[in-house]
């Protein structure tokens, strides 16, 4: 559980856009502890694309700095991991206390989408 995890911690969760947001919104109701979001946008998918280019970039980056904060990267849909795994890279490297993902769904390795 969210809430005793991270009772008496600097909790940020971090939402990636644009799809986490109704799964953050849906989320922070539920979590009873004191917290603060902050926002990064990603792409790794070409203009109208659904395939994964593999080259990711930041489109938009943290206001917050997160050094010994515990973050909590919220995702709605983890596709292949390789934009989530560079996130944790670069957020990483920033020095925060903890860094850990919450995602509402995880699909299925060989799943295509329609």
């Amino acid at each position: 559980m969210i809430s005793a995890d991270y009772a008496g911690k600097d909790l940020l969760l971090v939402c990636i856009l644009k799809g986490g947001v109704l799964f953050l919104t849906d989320l922070m109701r539920h979590i009873t502890v004191p917290h603060a979001i902050d926002f990064m946008a990603v792409s790794s998918y070409g203009a109208g694309s659904r395939e994964s280019t593999g080259a990711v970039r930041i489109l938009m980056d943290l206001e917050t700095d997160i050094v010994g904060r515990s973050v909590l990267l919220v995702e709605d849909i983890i596709d292949s991991g390789h934009t989530l795994s560079y996130i944790t890279r670069v957020l990483g490297a920033r020095n925060p206390a903890s860094l850990r993902i919450c995602t509402l769904w995880t699909r299925p390795s060989g799943a295509r989408w329609m």
